[in-house]
């Protein structure tokens, strides 16, 4: 059974904005608690959050 999305687009949540690369933001929802990642500049420059994990 494939997962199928219905509704509006699932909201974009700009975790880094106003953060300092390395800092570790509050994730929004009830489950936050157990996402640890971080924010990191990608290939651009731009600041981005990162799950913890390979890459």
């Amino acid at each position: 059974m494939a997962f199928e999305h219905r509704g509006p687009p699932m909201a974009h949540w700009d975790v880094c904005e106003g953060q300092t690369e390395g800092a570790r933001p509050a994730l929004p929802g009830p489950r936050a608690d157990a996402l640890s990642g971080t924010c990191e500049r990608d290939a651009l420059g731009v600041l981005q959050y990162r799950a913890p994990g390979p890459r």
